[in-house]
């Protein structure tokens, strides 16, 4: 079973924002754990929406929570505009 994009978007979201902070510890092994799964959050992000990435920004992303938070966001965008359309829609019925 195939998680909803929008799920998933505010899941990799959600995600990608607490291990900005976990990346910040001053703990070294709590730091690269972090990283580690911030980078297959990542991986993840591109098998999804990869057509929607750069060639060469998947890399970039990998090292800034920031860059690829900058990718996510208007596609999760686009996926909330669409749910709210969707209940315009139903609540017209």
């Amino acid at each position: 079973m195939s998680m909803d994009p929008y799920e998933a978007l505010a899941q990799m979201k959600i995600s990608a924002l607490c291990l900005q902070v976990c990346m910040m510890s001053t703990d070294i092994g709590e730091s690269v754990a972090a990283q580690e799964e911030f980078e297959q959050i990542v991986e993840n992000f591109h098998e999804m929406f990869g057509d929607r990435m750069a060639p060469g920004q998947i890399e970039s992303a990998r090292k800034d929570v920031d860059l690829f938070l900058s990718i996510l966001q208007p596609i999760l965008d686009h996926h909330i505009r669409e749910r709210q359309e969707g209940r315009s829609r139903t609540d017209k019925l």
